[in-house]
């Protein structure tokens, strides 16, 4: 038997959204179908109790404008139970996770059919 996930942590650019923020602004990223399918399905686990995080190298401003003017997608930030947001932030690469943290489901995207 294995241990359910409790905890979904999201990467901001090019994950929940196809774009750089810092770069094209609120306005400029893209939300493609496999994004928004990304963020419903995130929204659907949190409804069944699973945590949802940010873990970005982005500013925490912009991260912040996107979700206030981008109301068209589906997660929202009283979804979000935390998040480290920073330039500071040095994530640990997919690879390095699954070494040191093998109980952790580290995916990489597209998990969700590509940029379409």
């Amino acid at each position: 038997m294995t241990t359910p996930f409790k905890i979904l942590v999201l990467d901001c650019d090019n994950t929940l959204w196809q774009g750089t923020a810092g770069e094209d602004g609120s306005d400029g990223i893209t939300l493609t179908p496999a994004n928004i399918r990304l963020q419903q399905w995130a929204v659907d686990l949190r409804a069944k109790g699973i945590l949802l995080c940010l873990a970005s190298k982005n500013d925490p401003d912009t991260v912040a404008e996107v979700f206030a003017t981008r109301t068209d997608m589906p997660l929202r930030p009283e979804h979000i139970a935390a998040q480290a947001v920073s330039w500071e932030d040095n994530p640990v690469e997919i690879a390095e996770v699954r070494a040191a943290c093998p109980e952790v489901l580290a995916l990489t995207l597209p998990l969700f059919g590509g940029r379409g």
